[in-house]
């Protein structure tokens, strides 16, 4: 183990670096030392100063099989460091909670969250959602007022999803500039609009009288429809210009439908909203675990079914990753997994 080998020489770990292949980023002092490693490893670990001053070093060797924990320094075991011994140490930063909270690496604060909200047309009140406990289908006013109680605590972002009081085959109300979900936009954006970031999801599951993703190509529940890619992909580019036009800051296509990053990105782009982001649900997995979330915006498969055809198969986790590679290639600003824990 690395960390444990606080009383080895440097020498003879450059040495065994060179061995071994391995790479990753340490943090040595002393430049006379950096140099020397470098020699011993044949060229292959690089030193560069940190800080821009200072007889710090980094280390680095181009492989993939991290040692030391990249741009930061590791807060919880050992930094590497020489002294005038020339051997290992333990970092400073191990004993002192201030020191590690001032270089961890992860952390969580409650401007980091993003709240989901649901607002439904044509209900006079707030509707509980009896699979998820607290949680509401909000009306226009009382989705307003959730949301500045979100703010007031210091949530920054928010993320809704509408559920209209009608649904057709293409989900038309998706990209009504009178749907629910456009309407509730222009409320948030007046209200909040300066204080945190209002995201919309893009999709027509909740919007579809037959609850798939996008347009079918054929009747609903018959075994052989799926869904058109290319005719959703015009669909998606539509309602992501009618919630920037509402005020949406980023737009969140869930759908994986192929290609539906880059066809809403041209989109948005033709119509002036350049600096509308796309989060894409990059590796959004073909799952059990939506069943509250469903409940939430009343979406059900009509005949039964299910959406394997085009998300994500959890089997396949290099597939996932030239996903999210995929997305971010057509311009996605933000990518997620979901549902993550699981995945």
């Amino acid at each position: 183990d690395w960390h444990d080998a606080k009383k080895r020489n440097f020498e003879q770990q450059a040495v065994m670096l060179k061995e071994l292949g391995f790479e990753g980023v340490g943090h040595i002092y002393l430049d006379k030392v950096a140099e020397r490693i470098k020699t011993l490893s044949g060229g292959r670990l690089d030193m560069a100063v940190m800080h821009g001053a200072g007889p710090v070093g980094c280390l680095k060797i181009n492989h993939s099989l991290p040692i030391f924990p990249i741009e930061q320094i590791d807060s919880r075991t050992c930094v590497p460091s020489l002294l005038g011994d020339g051997f290992l140490h333990p970092s400073v930063f191990g004993p002192d909670p201030r020191l590690r909270d001032l270089v961890a690496e992860t952390q969580l604060d409650v401007r980091h969250l993003i709240a989901p909200l649901f607002v439904r047309e044509g209900i006079s009140e707030p509707q509980p959602i009896a699979s998820l406990p607290g949680v509401m289908q909000h009306t226009r006013a009382s989705l307003l007022e959730e949301v500045r109680h979100l703010a007031d605590l210091g949530v920054r972002a928010m993320i809704l999803f509408g559920v209209p009081a009608s649904k057709d085959p293409q989900g038309s109300e998706a990209w009504n500039p009178n749907g629910i979900a456009q309407l509730a936009l222009r409320d948030l954006a007046d209200a909040v609009g300066d204080r945190m970031v209002i995201m919309s999801d893009l999709c027509v599951d909740e919007y579809t009288d037959h609850g798939h993703c996008g347009i079918l190509d054929g009747p609903a529940g018959d075994p052989r429809t799926s869904v058109d890619n290319d005719a959703t992909l015009d669909i998606y580019g539509r309602i992501a210009v009618a919630q920037a036009n509402a005020g949406a800051a980023m737009v969140a296509p869930s759908g994986m439908m192929d290609g539906q990053v880059g066809a809403i990105r041209a989109a948005l782009d033709n119509a002036g909203h350049r600096n509308v982001g796309i989060l894409a649900y990059s590796a959004k997995y073909a799952s059990g675990l939506y069943g509250p979330f469903r409940d939430a915006v009343d979406c059900a498969i009509r005949g039964g079914g299910d959406r394997k055809a085009y998300q994500q198969d959890w089997r396949n986790a290099r597939e996932a990753l030239v996903e999210v590679e995929a997305d971010l290639a057509e311009g996605a600003d933000m990518v997620m997994v979901k549902p993550a824990l699981a995945y």
